[in-house]
C-alpha cells in the first residue's frame, strides 16, 4: 500500500501527530539472531507515545523482516507498531514521513541527515557487532555525532520524550554530520547523475 495512506490510517486511528521510526541495520545477512527490542517497556512506552501524541514504527531490515517480534506486540491497541513487509516494502519513502529516527549501525542514519531532523542512536550490541559482525570505516564515535547515543530503551525513550517535547538539543551536531556526509543537499544528484553519465559516453 501507499506509505503516506497507510502511515496517516495508524495516526488517525490512535490520534497522533508524530512518527518515531526504529530501523536497525542487519546482523550477518540475516543468518544471526539477535534481541534488540525485547528490553523496551511496552507499557510505559506506550504512555510517553500518548502522553506526546506519538507513534514508535519499528521497521527491521529486509533480511529479518519475517522474524517475530522480540516483545508482545498488539498493533490494534499499541502505539508501538511492527511493520510487515508487506506493510511498508521499502524504508526510504518512509523517511520522510518520520520525525525522529532511532538507530544503530544502519546506512539510513546518512539518507536522514538530509532531512535535518533528529536522531537517536542505539548502539546497545557494539562490542558484539564489530567482533561478529564487520568492521566500520572508521570509528563508530566519530561516525555517530548527529544525536544522543543511548545504552538502553529507557534512555531511547528519555530522548525522545525530550525531543517531542521541544527539546532538540543536537541542531547544531546534526548540521556538522550533514556538511561532513552530504556534499550535495537538495534534490539534484539525479540531474548530476545523468550529466556525468551523458559525458561519460560523449553526449551534449
Amino acid at each position: 500500500p501507499p506509505i503516506i495512506p497507510y502511515v496517516e490510517k495508524i495516526k488517525q486511528t490512535v490520534g497522533a501527530k508524530s512518527v518515531i521510526l526504529y530501523a536497525p541495520t542487519h546482523r550477518g545477512e540475516g543468518r544471526r539472531t539477535f534481541d534488540l527490542i525485547s528490553t523496551l517497556d511496552i507499557v510505559n512506552t506506550d504512555k510517553i507515545l500518548t502522553a506526546n501524541n506519538a507513534i514508535l514504527l519499528i521497521k527491521m531490515h529486509h533480511y529479518h523482516q519475517d522474524h517475530n517480534p522480540d516483545v508482545s506486540l498488539d498493533n490494534t491497541l499499541s502505539r508501538i507498531i511492527w511493520l510487515r513487509k508487506e506493510d511498508i516494502p521499502e524504508i526510504n519513502p518512509l523517511l520522510n514521513y518520520t520525525d525522529i529516527l532511532i538507530t544503530d549501525y544502519s546506512g539510513v542514519y546518512f539518507d536522514y541527515l538530509m532531512l535535518d531532523r533528529p536522531i537517536i542512536l542505539t548502539p546497545f550490541d557494539l562490542e558484539q557487532y564489530l567482533a561478529g559482525d564487520r568492521e566500520m570505516y572508521d570509528d563508530y564515535g566519530n561516525i555517530a555525532t548527529a544525536g544522543p547515543m543511548c545504552k538502553n530503551w529507557n534512555e531511547v525513550m528519555a530522548e525522545c520524550q525530550k525531543v517531542l517535547e521541544g527539546n532538540d538539543q543536537y541542531r547544531e551536531e546534526r548540521k556538522a554530520a550533514q556538511k561532513k556526509f552530504n556534499t550535495f543537499v537538495d534534490a539534484k544528484s539525479c540531474s548530476r547523475v545523468i550529466e556525468v553519465a551523458k559525458n561519460m559516453v560523449g553526449i551534449q
